[in-house]
């Protein structure tokens, strides 16, 4: 848990918090190797490795100490960032997300990444997260529910603008567009800040003439990949803050 909250700052560039997060975790558990590792690489002044999207939603709270990941936990979340890009086109992947959604079906990771694929089963039980109702309403393309999921959301609201942009929603490709000129590392909303510094290649497209609509469409996979990433830093996020 620690190591993700100093990969997340780390990757803000708020390396001051990254090291902050490192000692907090060697105190509790002084023999953890990755953040070792960690605490040298930040004196040393090089970067840490991307905010992981090993995470877990539900997950043991003992005295009211931070969530404890266990090894098999961490495991299985290794095991599906891998399989992540292979979900479009490799059928075996997309079985080893089910099989693990059998074996715990509150496993974050493995939700988000179903509601993303349309992996769902439709006798589930378990009401899906914000993440996995944004996921679900974009493996969709349904502009109306990211309309609805915008109210209860607010820490969406940038990806879903950019999402209804993506769809076709000209007024949503407007805004977006402006929120996101002249974003940087300190722009206080981590999902503004996620996609303009991401897209930048896109708003400078949109900056030289393009239609804001037009250019955001033509980057498709760039934009589709970028809502991804972003959706599940502020999934981890929330789940650290839970």
């Amino acid at each position: 848990t620690y190591a993700i909250l100093a990969r997340m700052r780390a990757g803000d560039g708020d390396r001051e918090g990254a090291q902050d997060a490192v000692e907090h975790g060697l105190r509790r558990h002084p023999h953890d190797v990755v953040l070792k590792d960690f605490r040298t690489k930040l004196t040393r002044g090089a970067d840490l490795p991307l905010v992981s999207t090993a995470y877990r939603q539900v997950a043991r709270r003992r005295d009211g100490d931070p969530i404890e990941a266990t090894q098999d936990e961490v495991l299985r979340s290794g095991c599906l960032r891998a399989l992540r890009d292979r979900l479009d086109t490799d059928d075996s992947a997309r079985d080893a997300v089910r099989a693990i959604l059998d074996e715990d079906p509150n496993l974050a990771y493995a939700r988000l990444l179903a509601a993303r694929h349309r992996l769902w089963d439709a006798k589930s039980q378990v009401l899906p997260t914000v993440a996995e109702a944004f996921e679900a309403a974009l493996a969709d393309g349904d502009r109306a529910r990211l309309e609805a999921l915008a109210k209860t959301a607010p820490r969406l609201e940038a990806l879903i603008l950019l999402a209804r942009a993506l769809f076709g929603d000209t007024q949503a490709a407007q805004e977006i567009v402006r929120r996101l000129r002249g974003v940087t590392k300190e722009t206080p909303d981590q999902g503004t800040r996620i996609l303009g510094l991401r897209l930048k290649l896109v708003i400078n497209g949109i900056d030289a003439g393009g239609d804001p609509l037009e250019t955001i469409q033509g980057h498709r996979d760039l934009v589709r990949q970028t809502l991804y990433d972003a959706n599940e830093a502020l999934a981890a996020e929330a789940f650290l803050a839970a």
